[in-house]
């Protein structure tokens, strides 16, 4: 596959589909750090799950962050992210906060967006880091492996 050869603008579009993803991921943690106030979650029964929030939601912004800023290093963030998005799915009802509407609906939204972009993330950049395999290797996709 010569792609990058033929077309030079292929590695920058691939650039920009990794960024995408994670900075839609920041704005997803940013939401989810913010929902607790918005959709006040305190007048629910169970005083944590705003805390729930807030932590995984700064936890998704600081690696979503890092996948923007160095997007060639930091590929396992977004199985990181991934992985925080699946508990957000799952924590209403771990946590036992599935009776609150707002905040399980919420937590759910935003962790089934936060797998998708994460994924959507490591995808592109795993597909980055193969175009510049084929492109080092002469368009074999093979590297002598000594």
């Amino acid at each position: 596959m010569q792609l990058h050869v033929q077309f030079p603008f292929a590695r920058r579009l691939l650039s920009e589909v990794v960024h995408t993803p994670s900075e839609l991921t920041v704005l997803a943690g940013t939401w989810l750090i913010m929902a607790p106030l918005i959709l006040d979650h305190g007048s629910a029964d169970i005083a944590f799950i705003g805390w729930n929030d807030v932590v995984v939601g700064l936890a998704i912004v600081t690696l979503a962050f890092l996948r923007v800023v160095m997007p060639d290093d930091t590929a396992p963030l977004s199985l990181v992210n991934m992985g925080l998005g699946g508990w957000l799915i799952v924590a209403p009802f771990v946590r036992g906060y599935h009776t609150a509407p707002l905040a399980t609906v919420n937590d759910i939204v935003v962790g089934i967006a936060v797998v998708v972009l994460a994924r959507a993330s490591w995808k592109a950049a795993r597909r980055q880091r193969l175009s510049d395999e084929v492109s080092l290797h002469g368009g074999t996709g093979h590297g002598s492996r000594e």
